[in-house]
């Protein structure tokens, strides 16, 4: 089963990449090892956990200063890391619900800021 975008993200623009602005900064396991230690999972979990995908994000969200009314489309170089709940089952989806095993039918999507090297954001949806 592939994994898809989400169907309905509200006011969140899609998850789907476009064309990046610079070559990546960061490698695909360097970005992995960002998720690792920022959501607790041991840093011996296995990186076939994840997809990972680098690109272009689009973005409406002001910048600090900014008037509320502007709302620019924006891109940020990143990567995407994407897990299903069937590939975390041996390990916790972050949650209300961490003691429960991940739903297999979800992605846990997280997105790392190239440049910055930090969580850019991170949400979960369930596959098509």
């Amino acid at each position: 089963m592939p994994e898809s975008h989400p169907t309905n993200p509200g006011p969140m623009p899609s998850l789907v990449l476009v064309e990046p602005l610079a070559p990546p900064s960061l490698t695909s396991h360097k970005a992995i090892a960002i998720v690792k230690a920022n959501f607790g999972y041991p840093s011996d979990m296995p990186d076939s956990i994840w997809r990972t995908e680098y690109g272009g994000y689009q973005h409406w969200y002001p910048r600090p200063g900014e008037p509320r009314t502007v709302q620019p489309l924006r891109v940020t170089d990143v990567w995407k890391i994407t897990a299903t709940g069937e590939r975390l089952v041996d390990y916790f989806i972050p949650g209300p619900d961490r003691d429960r095993t991940p739903d297999p039918n979800y992605v846990m999507a997280i997105l790392i800021d190239d440049k910055a090297r930090a969580i850019f954001e991170h949400r979960q949806y369930p596959l098509d």
